[in-house]
């Protein structure tokens, strides 16, 4: 019993932080900062008229693909932290049900 409720304490530590919505708040901020570079690029290489425009259209491109690409990784190991989150997750349900700490009965015999 002792064991069982080791590794409940262990897990639920470890479950404590999700790591997955760090994963995936670098993803949105990645992706956002694309669009933003993304959206200056190809406004730079509308206005070719300029002078100085046309030295900035490759720069903004290149920080946008590499943005982009920095976020879909992050989507990726964000999707694969959650798959073990959910695991992990479904294995403390487990054993909170075999140390009966979600009983009624549990709830009384603490509160007094």
């Amino acid at each position: 019993m002792n064991d069982l409720r080791a590794e409940h304490d262990a897990m639920l530590t470890r479950l404590s932080a999700r790591k997955s919505t760090f994963h995936f708040a670098h993803a949105a901020v990645s992706i956002f900062v694309a669009g933003v570079f993304g959206g200056a690029a190809w406004k730079l290489s509308i206005d070719l008229e300029y002078s100085w425009a046309p030295s900035l259209v490759l720069p903004a491109a290149v920080i946008s693909g590499v943005a982009l690409a920095y976020g879909v990784l992050r989507l990726i190991v964000g999707r694969v932290v959650l798959q073990t989150e959910v695991v992990e997750f479904e294995r403390l349900k487990g054993l909170r049900k075999q140390l009966k700490l979600d009983e009624p009965a549990t709830f009384v015999a603490v509160a007094r």
